[in-house]
């Protein structure tokens, strides 16, 4: 018996504003490039059809059925329409074969040894993140974040916390929850994108798309730990290995096709990171208000009142970003470029200092873990987690929800 040869995908549909940018990438890798291509018209299917189901009940109906699927409420969750049950019939309750606990505990340790380096560099992920297109849909919903509503970032900080807890990965526990929660807040708000007029398919492809969740946790993976080194925190082969491995289930728990998750290979997850960012177009003004607009919240996330408290974070943040994102990055985001440049090589000469600080004098190290905790407790944990989604009725503005974000 013969076997038939596969035959090749067609091109893929592309976005029209995409158009430069898949031909500057295709230098690079062209197949990496097509992949990515492909999957910025591609959503959830799985999680949209959930919604969808739900469209005709309350909010409280809504949030009660979800809050049954998180937690395993097989007799709540009977009464739920057939594609939320199936939704939650195929979302993962155990790690895939490929995990490895082990891993996994030492990527944590390193977090809550570093949480402070840790938490800098997811902080300039996020805004290089929102430097690409996804900030159309973050803008799309009118959730820029302001004074007024510090959610959006707090949420994503949580989750990040949640998922560095031992165990937290496990079925129906909080970290495992946030992850489907947030699948279906992005079905959610995928929904309410396409009911607005503004919206050209044709030109951005599918909000929130499989390929931005993609981009989004490569940044958060193998991205972050650059970022990490880059300031000074030297992280062994096992501890890399494993805080990419809990970002590739992360990112199955999340829908985001097992395709653009490249096996955990550390450098060919930056090397598609490259080939997205090549592909996005150009910064364009919602980039530029909504990574702005992150930046000078971050003073509310901390708690801080006085002027020059919150001048300085706001300063001092510009700064670090600046040299973690690139002066072409952070030029085209319209960051001030400040007379005196931080300087990543002093940042890592004084991880070194507090290295040889912590190996002699073991209270230090003691010490400084408390202050992590206090840190994480104050920017990244919420005071309780609520799994309601946005509203999904036709007649809802998108502009009013309460944000989660990517």
């Amino acid at each position: 018996m013969t076997t038939r040869p596969t035959d090749p995908l067609p091109p893929p549909i592309v976005p029209y504003a995409y158009t430069a940018g898949r031909a500057e990438a295709a230098r690079l890798d062209p197949a990496m490039t097509d992949l990515y291509i492909r999957h910025l018209s591609t959503a959830d299917p799985l999680a949209d059809r959930a919604v969808t189901s739900l469209s005709h009940l309350s909010d409280d109906a809504i949030t009660a059925l979800v809050t049954a699927g998180l937690s395993g409420d097989t007799v709540e969750l009977d009464g739920a329409p057939r594609p939320l049950r199936d939704f939650f019939a195929a979302v993962p309750t155990s790690p895939p074969p490929w995990w490895r606990p082990e891993l996994a505990l030492a990527a944590q340790a390193s977090f809550h040894a570093n949480a402070d380096v840790f938490m800098e560099a997811f902080f300039a992920a996020t805004l290089r993140i929102a430097a690409t297109r996804i900030s159309k849909s973050v803008a799309s919903t009118g959730a820029v974040p302001s004074s007024e509503g510090v959610g959006r970032i707090r949420h994503s900080s949580h989750h990040l916390f949640e998922i560095m807890l031992p165990g937290s990965l496990a079925a129906q526990r909080d970290g495992w929850k946030m992850c489907v929660h947030i699948r279906l807040v992005h079905a959610a708000t995928r929904r309410l994108i396409r009911q607005r007029s503004d919206w050209n398919p044709a030109e951005h492809g599918t909000p929130i798309s499989a390929a931005h969740l993609a981009l989004a946790s490569a940044n958060y993976s193998a991205g972050l730990l650059q970022y990490v080194t880059l300031l000074g925190v030297p992280l062994d082969r096992d501890t890399r290995r494993g805080f990419v491995q809990i970002w590739r289930y992360v990112a199955t728990l999340l829908g985001t096709p097992e395709a653009l998750l490249f096996d955990g290979d550390e450098a060919r997850i930056l090397l598609f990171r490259e080939i997205a960012e090549r592909s996005e177009p150009r910064s364009d003004a919602d980039a530029i208000a909504v990574t702005n607009a992150v930046v000078r919240v971050l003073p509310d996330l901390l708690g801080q009142t006085d002027p020059r408290a919150r001048a300085a974070t706001v300063r001092s943040t510009y700064r670090l970003t600046r040299a973690l994102l690139g002066r072409q990055t952070a030029d085209l985001l319209k960051f001030p470029n400040h007379r005196i440049p931080y300087s990543l090589r002093l940042r890592r000469a004084n991880q070194r200092f507090r290295a040889i600080r912590h190996r002699f004098h073991p209270a230090s190290r003691s010490a400084t873990r408390s202050r992590h905790l206090a840190l994480l407790l104050q920017y990244a944990v919420l005071p309780h987690l609520s799994y309601r989604l946005p509203p999904i009725t036709p007649s809802y503005d998108p502009r009013q929800q309460d944000g989660h974000g990517l």
